[in-house]
């Protein structure tokens, strides 16, 4: 996704899970964003996805 966003939007699309989380795996990260930064963004991606989830399961499974 941030390939597509990242031409428009730069810093937008360090924020977005597949390069956030792409900082914690180098030594040394390339952006604006560090590896612990990078690691708390995909946690809260993560994060997000799983109460999406859980709130679909929710209202479908009454």
């Amino acid at each position: 996704m941030s390939f597509v966003v990242g031409g428009v939007a730069e810093g937008v699309a360090a924020y977005l899970p597949d390069r956030a989380g792409q900082q914690v795996l180098f030594q040394t990260p390339a952006g604006d964003v560090g590896p612990w930064t990078g690691l708390a963004v995909t946690a809260l991606w993560a994060a997000a996805a799983l109460l999406a989830g859980w709130r679909a399961v929710h209202r479908r499974d009454a």
